[in-house]
């Protein structure tokens, strides 16, 4: 399902008679949860429900029988933080991917690098309007709803095909595709400098993904993901599994991460001896650190193209073909994001030309 801005314009369309979506809204300023409540009621579609601290939005969230559709919730709250409780939400049973959007009058990076590590799906600063707010949340909602066939039951997303971008849960600063997407936008958008990203490709993916049981090649992206997550602990990447074999990291400083340190991590876990059972040998490319361009979000995006780029130059140098079989691997296991990219890209564009005005549409 594309994620395009015509659709988000069009998600609350009150197309059919729809039960109302539960959302909480957690702030300690009384004011902006009443504020919230009565605009989103307003609209109309919504029922919210308040909570001025973390202990009150958990007794809220433990009293329902069935999660909220969605969180609003404040970062800077006395004693346990919004950052904090995002953390505690993300980790309760049936809210892996319920939209949590953070509020915000914080204008530090720090902050909003936190906040996307531990769970949060968007980020909206202070002063805010309800506009923004109701289109940052249908946004996640049909994003959430695209997500559903990648799971099997209520269990974690599952990798079915190659392409497939699922979320790694219980990976530290391990987000989804989507909200790295809207981590880095966010950043370019607000701060200063750009972040950096880099590419990690695992080489000749094609035959992994082909050859190991569907299980098998999940546990080994898992893997890959636990270790770039580790090796990234002291400059705190925020992580992504993007599909097709690439993660992506994203730092406002130099990543941690070596080509050394990585093969070395691969090489000495016990993880992936399961390969040589089936003829297959791991090989993973660390691509050049790449600056997000910020000239506008389209351009970020396609930086994204860019770092997939020098990770795959190197893969084509390495690793060349030298019959039928290995070709096709090859051709099967690079580009294979590119298009994602572009369209991704493409998408940026329709939203800005739309925000401004341009097509006419309000």
């Amino acid at each position: 399902m594309p994620d395009s801005a015509a659709e988000d314009l069009l998600i609350d369309d009150e197309i059919a008679p729809r039960p109302a979506l539960r959302i909480l809204v957690v702030d300690d300023e009384i004011d902006i949860c009443e504020l919230l409540s009565t605009a989103l009621d307003a609209v109309g579609g919504y029922t919210t429900q308040v909570a001025t601290s973390a202990k009150a939005a958990l007794r809220a969230i433990d009293a329902e029988p069935t999660p909220f559709d969605g969180v609003f919730l404040d970062i800077q709250m006395p004693g346990t933080t919004g950052i904090e409780l995002c953390s505690i939400i993300r980790k309760t049973p049936g809210y892996a991917d319920v939209p949590i959007i953070m509020l915000t009058a914080m204008t530090e990076q720090g902050y909003l690098k936190d906040a996307f590590a531990q769970g949060a799906n968007d980020y909206i600063a202070k002063p805010f309007d309800i506009g923004a707010i109701r289109k940052r949340f249908a946004k996640e909602r049909t994003r959430r709803h695209r997500r559903t066939f990648l799971k099997d039951g209520n269990g974690p997303e599952t990798i079915r095909a190659l392409e497939d971008a699922v979320t790694l849960f219980r990976i530290e600063r391990c987000i989804s595709k989507d909200a790295f997407e809207t981590y880095i936008l966010q950043s370019n958008r607000r701060y200063a400098p750009p972040l950096t990203v880099r590419a990690v490709k695992i080489a000749r993916v094609y035959d992994l993904h082909s050859k190991l049981p569907a299980t098998e090649f999940q546990k080994i992206v898992h893997a890959i993901g636990e270790i770039i997550s580790k090796l990234t602990g002291k400059s705190g990447d925020v992580l992504t599994y993007f599909g097709n074999g690439v993660f992506f990291t994203a730092t406002s400083g130099k990543s941690a991460l070596s080509l050394s340190a990585l093969s070395d991590a691969l090489e000495k876990d016990t993880r992936f001896a399961v390969l040589s059972e089936h003829g297959l040998n791991l090989r993973v490319i660390l691509g050049q650190e790449t600056v997000l361009s910020t000239e506008s979000n389209a351009e970020a995006i396609l930086s994204l193209g860019r770092a997939i780029e020098t990770a795959e130059a190197d893969e084509n140098t390495q690793f060349g073909w030298s019959s039928f079989r290995e070709w096709l691997s090859h051709r099967r296991s690079v580009g294979q994001e590119q298009s994602r990219i572009s369209k991704s890209a493409y998408e940026q564009i329709l939203n800005e030309f739309i925000e401004e005005g341009d097509l006419g549409w309000k």
